[in-house]
């Protein structure tokens, strides 16, 4: 199990593809301001044109526009597809975040990791929860549920209860289990 070279590979893949949506949305972005300007141009040519009483000049102008108004509606249509496409990216995202062993849409975005490895994980995890559970407790137990002199340095004012020792929130096989009615759940 190599989580640091997958967490690599999955900070890679991802800024990866946040890099080409950034860099298709700012195409996009770019192209209408282009397209805006240049119809804004054709606009006051045409305008020109029109007074100084150049007719042929005029019909250019005027199957220009309307090619630029095409060109408009073909590139809303495309940052509209992409937004969409965003958006079902962060839907796709909170399904996996609700249930990351099925198989949901992000699967096609991000990279998978094998079971073998995403159980290994999840025990580490599970290692890691208890043995802080572990350490907390110890503190518990040694310091500040001890009834100790005003001069000592680990002295603590126990004046109310007892403090409540943390639960261990998996057996000895890291399996889930129920808290105590006197442990304090994580």
């Amino acid at each position: 199990m190599d989580l640091t070279s997958d967490a690599e590979t999955l900070t890679m893949e991802t800024s990866g593809n946040a890099a080409m949506i950034r860099r298709v949305f700012n195409i996009v972005r770019s192209s209408l301001i282009v397209v805006a300007a240049v119809m804004l141009l054709v606009a006051l040519v045409g305008l020109v044109m029109s007074l100084l009483g150049y007719q042929t000049a005029i019909h250019l102008f005027i199957f220009g526009g309307w090619l630029l108004v095409a060109v408009t509606f073909i590139l809303c249509g495309v940052f509209v597809i992409f937004n969409h496409v965003v958006l079902d990216s962060c839907t796709a995202m909170q399904e996996w975040a609700n249930n990351p062993q099925a198989e949901t849409a992000l699967s096609d975005i991000l990279p998978c990791v094998d079971e073998r490895e995403t159980n290994q994980t999840l025990i580490q995890s599970k290692k890691v929860v208890a043995g802080i559970a572990n350490v907390v407790n110890q503190f518990i137990y040694t310091y500040a549920d001890t009834n100790r002199s005003r001069g000592d340095i680990f002295y603590f004012n126990q004046s109310g209860p007892l403090v409540p020792p943390l639960c261990y929130p998996f057996d000895y096989q890291l399996q889930d289990r129920e808290c105590g009615s006197q442990e304090v759940s994580m």
